[in-house]
């Protein structure tokens, strides 16, 4: 399926829309490139400066990612333990907004990175995922290849376009269907068709704000997908499942123009459970914690997220929740002290298993000791926007004697090897 097909259909009106002329005329005010104007719920959103014909950049769009070793490797465990369940898992990471929006940025601008270092960064990191054998398509290269003219970026916000979401899509079903990986889902017949939406930018927002400018919202078109299938399926779960950030869905309108681009380019129902505001994590936790994985989890897991995350700290978590609870489970009794004494034929792959009677709480602080009495601290968390039951899961640090937490009362304890 070719998305020049659908853009060809639609004449010029998607580049058109999300193109439409926005403020120009406005200057930014020191505040805005503070950083000690931002808090902590707002500092991944810091202006750095301000680009052609009105575009806004944030320090964020030139972040260089590091992809040594040691933040690949948890990524081919996860990858490796889905495909024992049967689930073929593909990385999609969104390149940095400095590489998508690149042209709009003024030569020898003091607030932007070298491009080409970032760039490359995020190309490590695929050739990375590739080399590891974790699925994955170099959306970077594909949308410098494309020649339409249409933009890859908002003008004042930091989520990539409708668009390139669909260059996204193209890519990522020319290689699954080479791979075979959709041969055995029902093929539908799904056109693209749009609607009107808003995007308040994430950096307009910070200038209105500190500066006291009014810049109006971006209106562009969404993409929605269609079902001409004549033979409508039945309540089956799709066999594709999305999960993502704000780049996958946004609650605000509704959009979801990567989930619709996918059900295009791949012509297969797709289960969009992106997590706005959830980071890398949320969408893809609160899958895996939910019964429709545990009952049956789908044959492709497509997960959109950022290279800039920290993702080694939270994946020894997600791994053993692949796993679930295991048959012959070891329950752990503690001591007065809140200690206990761990299984001595522990494996690498062993986890802990916390669940916890009070539904709130979403931390459980552990502190492993090991046979020369050094000691390690471990939180198993959940991510603020995931929908979960207060189960943790956990990987065991290898060499462990006796683990303990302050609040072993609260809950059950088990171990699996």
């Amino acid at each position: 399926m070719k998305y020049w097909l659908f853009l060809a259909a639609l004449g010029s009106g998607l580049a058109a829309a999300q193109t439409m002329p926005v403020a120009t005329d406005f200057s930014l005010c020191t505040a805005v490139t503070d950083p000690a104007k931002y808090t902590p719920d707002n500092s991944w959103a810091l202006v750095s400066g301000q680009g052609k014909d009105g575009w806004l950049f944030g320090r964020a769009n030139f972040d260089n990612y590091n992809s040594t070793p040691d933040k690949i490797q948890p990524i081919k465990n996860f990858s490796d333990t889905l495909k024992s369940r049967g689930v073929t898992l593909v990385v999609i990471g969104v390149p940095p907004r400095g590489v998508l929006a690149s042209k709009h940025i003024p030569a020898g601008a003091p607030w932007a990175s070298d491009l080409q270092k970032v760039e490359q960064s995020y190309n490590a990191w695929v050739s990375g995922l590739e080399a590891a054998g974790v699925l994955t398509v170099n959306v970077a290269s594909a949308v410098k290849a494309d020649t339409s003219g249409n933009e890859m970026a908002f003008t004042q916000d930091h989520h990539w376009s409708p668009y390139a979401s669909l260059v996204a899509a193209e890519s990522i079903g020319k290689m699954l269907t080479a791979k075979g990986l959709t041969k055995n889902i029902p093929e539908l017949k799904i056109e693209l068709s749009k609607k009107p939406a808003e995007a308040w930018g994430s950096y307009q927002g910070r200038v209105n704000d500190l500066c006291g400018l009014k810049l109006p919202p971006q209106k562009y078109q969404s993409l929605v997908s269609v079902n001409k299938t004549q033979s409508l399926l039945g309540d089956e779960q799709p066999e594709i499942v999305l999960v993502g950030t704000s780049n996958s869905y946004r609650k605000s309108g509704a959009e979801e123009s990567f989930g619709a681009a996918l059900r295009y380019a791949l012509q297969r129902d797709i289960q969009n459970s992106g997590i706005d505001g959830g980071g890398p994590f949320a969408a893809l936790e609160t899958y895996l914690l939910s019964k429709e994985f545990a009952d049956g989890p789908a044959k492709v897991l497509i997960w959109q997220m950022d290279f800039s995350y920290d993702l080694g700290r939270k994946l020894p978590m997600l791994t053993p929740m692949v796993k679930g609870e295991c048959a012959s489970p070891s329950a752990l009794k503690f001591d007065g002290q809140g200690v206990a004494i761990l299984p001595t034929d522990l494996t690498k792959t062993s986890y802990i298993i916390a669940k916890m009677k009070n539904a709130a709480t979403n931390q459980v602080a552990l502190k492993y000791t090991f046979g020369n009495k050094t000691t390690k601290d471990v939180s198993l968390t959940h991510e603020p926007k995931t929908i979960a039951p207060p189960v943790f899961f956990g990987e065991i640090p290898q060499g462990s004697v006796t683990v303990a937490t302050q609040v072993s009362s609260d809950g059950t304890y088990i171990v699996c090897k």
